[in-house]
């Protein structure tokens, strides 16, 4: 899987590419992939952050950036502080006191927290501007799904990175609409195949258009100027292996591909291909028994309701999870696969 073609982070060992290449390997790009990629790049098919959303984006990315000088940048767009104050009061935050003025929701919310709330409101509002056509409610519910879930999967295992969870997950599947906009006749069937199909969206992807949604996410990303790590992590949340695991960006990737794997068994229902990876997933990156997913997956149906109305998000009638009776299936489901697992890799008893 390519990802040179996106702001990568540098650690001691380079890019992806710079190891493949050191080992005496190629890293190609498909013909058919560079050619959509430079089709999206060529006709404006990205869409653009409004300027506000930006400018907070920038200057949250800045230690030295004051809660006067965000406040100040945000006061420029009134819809934008008005959302912000009313995230700050909710049960996101486990607001008890309300907050009136916006320099005190600047102070709840944190740098990171301006940062997400700006990218999810630009996201939302960018997006059902400028890929009018595309059905985005059930695309919505699922972002939501995945977004709530990777947060509360880093909430369990790396809660300082729960904010760059939510906002990874929540854009991860951005390229969705974009490939729609720009291969209108050709992406219109891929919808409703993943709804039958045993493979991922991204795999059918491929195998139709010959590019995958997360290339063209981390492509828009990249262009929002986020921090490298969370571009690479979107780029390749569903092949993490791609990642060594000292990569900072390794972290965010998994969180992504867990909550998106899991989003896939809440929405498209349980089947033992996507059980099996699901439990190999939380097991091996993240010590998850079948009890802490089932804690994962408990009441988040009413969070996924709230975060929407926040966010101004249209939904289809959601009926996700019903949550305590799916958490309950997916917890015997993932134990009687973890009991096999361990049944195999018993030694055979000696006479």
């Amino acid at each position: 899987m390519s990802i040179t073609l996106f702001a990568v982070c540098r650690h001691s060992g380079g890019t992806i590419a710079d190891r493949v290449a050191a080992r005496g390997g190629t890293h190609p790009v498909a013909a058919q992939e560079e050619q959509i990629l430079s089709l999206i790049r060529s006709a404006g098919a990205l869409p653009t952050i409004p300027a506000v959303a930006l400018s907070i984006i920038r200057l949250s990315q800045d230690p030295d950036t004051t809660i006067e000088e965000l406040a100040r940048t945000l006061e420029k767009d009134p819809a934008l502080a008005a959302k912000t104050l009313r995230f700050a009061n909710s049960a996101y935050y486990g607001a008890a006191k309300p907050i009136v003025g916006l320099s005190q929701a600047l102070v709840r919310v944190g740098l990171r927290g301006a940062r997400m709330l700006a990218l999810s409101f630009g996201l939302v509002e960018a997006c059902s501007k400028q890929c009018a056509g595309f059905e985005f409610p059930p695309f919505w519910l699922r972002s939501l799904a995945t977004a709530t879930t990777a947060r509360r999967i880093a909430g369990r295992s790396m809660r300082k990175l729960s904010d760059h969870a939510f906002v990874g997950a929540l854009l991860a599947d951005v390229g969705c609409p974009i490939l729609a906009r720009i291969l209108p006749q050709k992406y219109k069937p891929i919808h409703k195949l993943s709804l039958a199909s045993p493979k991922r969206l991204d795999e059918i992807e491929q195998d139709l258009l010959g590019i995958s949604h997360p290339k063209v996410s981390s492509l828009l990303l990249e262009s929002w100027h986020l921090p490298p790590e969370v571009v690479e992590a979107v780029a390749v949340h569903h092949e993490v292996a791609h990642l060594p695991r000292d990569h900072e960006a390794y972290p965010v990737a998994a969180t992504i591909m867990a909550a998106s794997d899991l989003t896939d068994i809440i929405i498209r229902g349980s089947t033992p291909r996507r059980v099996q990876r699901v439990a190999g997933l939380f097991r091996e990156m993240f010590s998850f028994s079948a009890e802490h997913v089932g804690l994962v997956l408990q009441d988040i149906e009413p969070e996924i309701e709230n975060v929407s109305k926040l966010l101004d998000v249209p939904l289809p009638p959601i009926e996700l999870v019903h949550a305590k009776a799916k958490a309950e299936m997916l917890q015997l489901a993932m134990q009687a696969e973890a009991d096999e697992c361990a049944a195999a890799a018993k030694p055979e008893a000696t006479t």
